[in-house]
C-alpha cells in the first residue's frame, strides 16, 4: 500500500509540473478587454460552453499569485489563467470574424450590379428606399401638375409597381446573403475554437479528475485508518472491562467461600436435630398407614352399598313403569265400557218408546246390572293400583332420600379421603426434600464419618416413604380405573346420542335433496319448454334477418343509383347556373357561387355516405348478436338478447324508411 501511494504522489506531481509549465507559456491579456468581452455576453459563440461549475465544486484551480509560475492548490477564488485563456482566444476569433465578415460582404455586394442595391447593411437599404420613395413623390407631383392624362398616371404606376417588387427582392436576397455570412461565421468560430481551446480545457478537465481521485484515494485511506484507530481503541476498552469484571469476580468468589464455611457449620448443626424429627415421622407414618387401611376398607363397603342401591332403583322404576301400563289399559277398558253402557242406554230408551214390553225391560235392566257390577269391580280395581302406585311412589322417594343422603356421606368420606391424601403427599414430599438436604449433607466427609447410625435411619425412613409412595399409587390406580370406567359410560351415552342426531340430520336432508329434485326437475321442465320457444323465436328472427340483409342490400343499390343521379343532376345545374349566371356575374359572384353549390353537393354526399355506415354499422352489430344469441341458445337469458334485436331491426327498418323518404 505504501508503494503505491507513493507512486500516485510521483505521477500527481508530474502532472502538476507539466501544468505549471504550459500555464507559463500562455501569454496575459487585458482585464478591461475581459470585462468588455464579458460584458457583450460573447461566450454564447466561442468559449463551448465549459463547465466552470464543475471545476469551483472540485475546489481545484491553479493560482497565479506570483509571475514565475501558479501552484495546484485548493482555493476559493477565480481561476485567472482559465480567463486569460478564454479572453485570448475571444480576440483572435474576434479579430478573424472582422476581416471574414468585410470580405463577404465585398464579395456579395460586387455580384449584385444593380444601382439600387449597393448598400452596406439593412438600414442603408431602409434608408435609400424612403429617398426612392421621396423622388417618386417628387416627380409625380411635378406629372400631375404638368399633364393630368390618365395614360400617364397609369404608366406610373406601373413603373412604381415594378420598382417597389424590384427592391423587396433585392431586400430579400439581401437578407439571404446575411443569413448566409452568419452562418460562415459561426462555422469558423467553432472551426478555430475547436482545435485550441477545447483541447486545452479537455485536458485541463482531464488533470483536474485525476487529482480528485487521487485525494479521493488519499481521503479513504485516511478513513479506513481511522476506522482501525476506532476499532483499537474499542478492544483496548472490551479488555479493561474484562479486566475489572474479572475482579469483581474473584472477590465474589472469596465471599462465596466464606458462606459456604458458614452453611457447613450450620447443617451440621442441623443433622442433630433431623435424627429427632425423622424417629418422630417413622412413628406418624405407621399411624397413617393404619388408617389408610381403615379408609380402603370403608371405601370398598361403601362402594358396595351404592351399586345395592342402584340395582334397587333400577328394579323400583321398572316397577313404577309397569304399572303405569297398567293404569293406561285399565282407563282404555274403562272408557270402551262406558261408551258400551251409553249404547245401551240409547238402546233402552228406543225400545221403551217403540215397543212397552216387560220382558225386554226385565232384560235390559238385567243387562245393565250386569255392566254396573263390572264397572264397580273396575272402579275398585283402580282404586287398588292407584294404592299400590302411591305406596310404589313412595318407597322410590324413601329410596331416593337414603340414596342422596349415603351419596352425600359417601361424597364426604372421598372428600375426606382426599383431603388426608393431599395432606400424606404433602408431609412425603416434605421428608423426601429432607432426605436430599441430608444425602446433600452426607457428601460431605466429616459428616459421613460421623453420622453412619443416622444413614441405616435414613434407609429405613426411604423404605417407609417407598412403600407408602407403593400404597398410594395402588389407590389411585384405583380411583383412576372408576374414573375411567364412567368416562366410557358417559362416552357410550354421547356416542349414541350422537348417532341418533346424525340420523335425524341424515333423514333431514335426504327430505330436503328430495324435494331439491323434485324442484329441479320442475325448473328443468320449464327450461326445456322455454329453450323450445326461444329456438323457434330465434329461427323466425333469422328469416327476418335474412329478409332484412337482403332488403338493406337493395337499398344499398338504389342509395348508390341516387348518389350517382344527384351528382350528374348537381353537375348540370352547377353548369347551366353558370352559363346563365356567367352574363350577369363577375368574376368573384361566379366564383362564390360555384363553391357554394360544390359545397352544398358535397354535403349532401357526406350525409348520405355517413348515413350508409351507420346502418352497415348496424347490420354488424345484429350479426354480432344473432351470433352471441346462437351460441347462447341452452341459456335462459336469450329471451333479453332477443327482444333486443327485434327492437334494433325495427328501428333500422324505420330509419331504412325515413332515408328512402328523404331519398325521393
Amino acid at each position: 500500500m505504501d508503494e503505491e501511494r507513493l507512486k500516485k504522489l510521483e505521477s500527481a506531481k508530474k502532472k502538476l509540473k507539466e501544468f505549471q509549465s504550459k500555464n507559463l507559456q500562455k501569454p496575459n491579456v487585458d482585464a478591461a478587454y475581459l470585462n468588455t468581452l464579458m460584458q457583450k455576453k460573447i461566450q454564447h459563440s466561442f468559449t463551448g460552453n465549459v463547465n466552470l461549475e464543475s471545476i469551483e465544486n472540485s475546489s481545484l484551480s491553479p493560482s497565479s499569485n506570483n509571475s514565475d509560475g501558479g501552484v495546484f492548490a485548493l482555493n476559493t477564488g477565480p481561476p485567472s489563467v482559465l480567463e486569460s485563456e478564454m479572453s485570448h482566444t475571444a480576440t483572435g476569433a474576434a479579430n478573424d470574424f472582422d476581416s471574414n465578415k468585410q470580405e463577404h460582404v465585398n464579395s456579395s455586394l460586387q455580384k449584385l450590379n444593380q444601382p439600387d442595391m449597393i448598400a452596406p447593411n439593412l438600414n442603408f437599404f431602409q434608408s435609400d428606399f424612403t429617398k426612392n420613395d421621396k423622388s417618386v413623390a417628387n416627380h409625380h407631383s411635378q406629372g400631375m401638375s404638368l399633364t393630368c392624362n390618365q395614360s400617364e398616371i397609369e404608366l406610373e404606376n406601373s413603373l412604381l409597381k415594378d420598382r417597389l417588387r424590384a427592391e423587396q427582392e433585392s431586400k430579400m436576397e439581401l437578407e439571404k446573403t446575411y443569413q448566409a455570412l452568419q452562418s460562415e461565421y459561426n462555422k469558423l468560430r467553432t472551426g478555430k475554437e475547436a482545435p485550441s481551446a477545447f483541447e486545452e480545457r479537455n485536458s485541463l478537465l482531464e488533470e483536474i479528475q485525476t487529482h480528485t481521485k487521487i485525494i479521493g484515494v488519499l481521503v479513504e485511506e485516511k478513513s479506513s485508518l481511522q476506522s482501525q484507530l476506532r476499532q483499537a481503541k474499542e478492544m483496548f476498552k472490551a479488555l479493561q472491562m474484562e479486566h475489572v469484571s474479572m475482579q469483581m469476580k474473584f472477590v465474589q468468589r472469596q465471599e462465596v467461600d466464606k458462606n459456604a464455611t458458614t452453611m457447613i457449620n450450620e447443617l451440621q448443626a442441623e443433622n442433630a436435630a433431623l435424627k429427632s424429627s425423622v424417629q418422630q415421622q417413622g412413628i406418624q407414618l405407621t399411624t397413617q398407614r393404619y388408617e389408610l387401611t381403615r379408609q380402603l376398607h370403608g371405601l370398598s363397603i361403601l362402594q358396595q352399598d351404592k351399586n345395592e342401591l342402584s340395582v334397587k332403583l333400577k328394579a323400583q322404576s321398572e316397577l313404577i313403569e309397569s304399572m303405569k301400563e297398567a293404569e293406561k289399559k285399565l282407563k282404555r277398558s274403562l272408557e270402551s265400557r262406558e261408551i258400551y253402557a251409553k249404547q245401551l242406554s240409547q238402546a233402552l230408551t228406543s225400545s221403551e218408546a217403540g215397543n212397552g214390553n216387560d220382558r225386554s225391560e226385565r232384560t235390559t235392566f238385567s243387562i245393565l246390572e250386569e255392566k254396573q257390577a263390572e264397572i264397580d269391580k273396575l272402579n275398585a280395581e283402580m282404586n287398588t293400583v292407584k294404592q299400590q302406585l302411591l305406596e310404589a311412589k313412595q318407597s322410590f322417594e324413601k329410596y331416593e332420600q337414603s340414596a342422596e343422603e349415603k351419596i352425600a356421606i359417601l361424597s364426604r368420606e372421598i372428600q375426606k379421603h382426599q383431603a388426608e391424601k393431599s395432606t400424606l403427599l404433602m408431609k412425603l414430599e416434605q421428608l423426601e426434600t429432607e432426605l436430599k438436604a441430608l444425602q446433600s449433607v452426607n457428601k460431605v466427609e466429616s459428616v459421613v464419618e460421623r453420622d453412619k447410625n443416622l444413614n441405616a435411619d435414613v434407609i429405613e425412613s426411604m423404605k417407609l416413604v417407598s412403600d407408602l409412595h407403593c400404597e398410594l399409587e395402588i389407590m389411585n390406580k384405583r380411583v383412576q380405573q372408576l374414573e375411567i370406567a364412567v368416562q366410557e359410560k358417559e362416552l357410550h351415552i354421547s356416542n349414541l346420542e350422537l348417532q341418533l342426531r346424525e340420523k335425524i340430520d341424515y333423514a333431514r336432508n335426504c327430505q330436503s335433496i328430495l324435494e331439491q329434485l323434485h324442484s329441479e326437475r320442475v325448473t328443468a321442465g320449464r327450461a326445456l319448454a322455454q329453450n323450445h320457444d326461444l329456438k323457434e323465436r330465434l329461427c323466425e328472427l333469422q328469416n327476418k334477418f335474412v329478409e332484412m340483409s337482403e332488403a338493406n342490400a337493395v337499398m344499398t343499390d338504389r342509395l348508390q343509383t341516387l348518389t350517382s343521379k344527384l351528382a350528374s343532376v348537381n353537375q348540370n345545374e352547377n353548369v347551366k347556373s353558370t352559363t346563365d349566371s356567367y352574363t350577369s356575374m363577375t368574376d368573384e359572384e361566379q366564383c362564390s357561387y360555384c363553391t357554394n353549390s360544390s359545397n352544398n353537393s358535397d354535403n349532401t354526399l357526406v350525409e348520405l355516405n355517413m348515413k350508409i355506415e351507420q346502418l352497415t354499422m348496424e347490420n354488424d352489430y345484429l350479426k354480432q348478436c344473432l351470433a352471441a344469441n346462437l351460441s347462447e341458445v341452452d341459456q335462459a337469458t336469450t329471451t333479453t338478447e332477443t327482444s333486443l334485436v327485434e327492437s334494433e331491426i325495427n328501428s333500422t327498418s324505420v330509419e331504412q324508411l325515413t332515408i328512402i323518404n328523404e331519398v325521393n
